[in-house]
């Protein structure tokens, strides 16, 4: 039994558990569901499906930040964000937040969303707007509307979305054989995001946490995600509307969440002095600018941390590996060769900067003799803390000196001291 299959076997467990625990609700006359939950109903030549929209205003505080705070950002942040330089800049007002809520909390086939929130700015106010099927036989009809309003925009926005909403999604268009559009649109995953920067701080990463913690968010009346199937499905037989509001609540909530998200991941990049407390934070932001070639931004926002910010030893040292690598990329020989010294002497033991320095003089400078006296202290370096731990912690590195050792000296056997090549 795979992941998805024991995921699957939990949901059904809990669901049943649930419909125990809860009678279902006497069969009564029902009331239309745009009476109870404001919107409308839309028809098209396919089919009906209901809609509802609520516009925000642009100060509107969602937690600690205000809705218009993303608008304030450089759009050249998106890349950064994304981990992806092929979005580029996009105006912010052609990013779509989307959110489902879905027959199935574990995905796979036949899981299908049943109520699709979308997020986006317009003009003086922020709209959520909300997509859902009042019966099974909406679905085709939602889905066209839903993927006609999409091409208007550039960016999709979600949480988790990669491995879960979009998936649901591209396969219900290719169900009803629709073409959707996002094959065509560039996405970016907040989950992601979330990760890499605070994944050492939040005690999960899931939307509800990061919420919580990151932008100060209480939501009242909500419903937990587990249950959300199992109301609509008796939705479907009992027709009783108001235990749907819940679960309107909370896909509002969590498009509302995803913009201050959003928010919150670019002020890391844009002052990340500020925002980054921990050396964890600050190499997170930097690896980012790595994974994308800008060796020379990661070293600014390195440097800048030695200077202003008072690490222990051991972080420190972790950010003097990474300037020297980044020096390395950027072939500025002799500022790494200055890094890996510093590291030298100034921190305590490790294999890298031995190892690092002696290539530097047997590659870049020739001087195998220098190169073997760095590889044979660091060799004996290793044997002190072998005795000392006695576990085979520095064995990667150890083979790594053994290796060069030999190398070496077969060099100064075939050149000679001067090591003239």
């Amino acid at each position: 039994m795979d992941i998805k299959d024991k995921l699957r076997q939990i949901e059904s467990i809990q669901l049943r558990r649930d419909i125990s625990l809860t009678p279902p609700p006497s069969p009564t006359p029902s009331s239309p569901t745009h009476n109870i939950l404001g919107g409308e109903i839309k028809e098209s030549p396919s089919g009906s499906f209901f809609f509802c929209e609520q516009e925000f205003s642009l100060d509107y505080k969602h937690g600690i930040l205000p809705l218009d705070a993303l608008l304030e950002k450089p759009s050249a942040l998106l890349p950064l964000v994304a981990k992806n330089a092929q979005i580029g800049e996009i105006d912010l007002k052609r990013i779509l937040f989307v959110d489902t809520e879905t027959s199935g909390i574990s995905g796979g086939t036949g899981t299908f969303a049943f109520l699709i929130g979308i997020g986006y700015f317009d003009n003086a106010c922020f709209r959520v707007a909300q997509y859902f099927m009042n019966d099974l036989n909406e679905e085709h009809p939602l889905l066209f509307e839903l993927n006609q309003f999409m091409n208007e925009f550039r960016l999709v926005v979600s949480y988790n979305g990669k491995s879960f909403d979009v998936p649901v999604l591209a396969s219900r268009n290719i169900y009803h054989r629709i073409e959707s559009p996002l094959t065509q649109l560039h996405h970016l995953d907040l989950l992601h995001a979330v990760r890499r920067h605070w994944k050492n701080r939040l005690p999960d990463c899931s939307l509800n946490t990061a919420e919580q913690y990151l932008l100060q968010v209480v939501r009242t009346g909500d419903v937990p995600g587990y249950l959300i199937p199992h109301l609509y499905f008796s939705f479907l037989q009992y027709r009783n509307v108001e235990a749907l509001k819940p679960v309107f609540y909370h896909n509002q909530q969590d498009v509302l969440s995803m913009a201050g998200l959003l928010t919150k991941v670019m002020q890391v990049f844009e002052d990340p002095l500020s925002e980054c407390r921990a050396v964890h934070d600050v190499l997170a932001v930097g690896k980012v600018y790595e994974s994308l070639n800008q060796y020379e931004n990661a070293l600014s926002i390195y440097e800048d941390f030695l200077e202003n910010s008072p690490f222990p030893a051991s972080d420190k040292r972790e950010l003097l590996f990474q300037m020297g690598f980044n020096h390395k990329k950027l072939e500025n020989w002799r500022h790494a060769a200055e890094v890996w010294h510093d590291c030298m002497t100034s921190e305590a033991f490790h294999p890298v900067p031995y190892i690092e320095l002696a290539k530097h003089y047997e590659h870049r400078k020739n001087d195998f003799v220098a190169a073997k006296k760095l590889v044979e202290k660091g060799l004996k370096e290793i044997e002190v803390l072998e005795a000392l731990e006695s576990n085979d912690k520095w064995s990667q590195y150890k083979d790594d000196l053994e290796y060069r050792k030999q190398r070496l000296t077969s060099k100064i056997q075939k050149f000679g001291t001067d090591n003239l090549i």
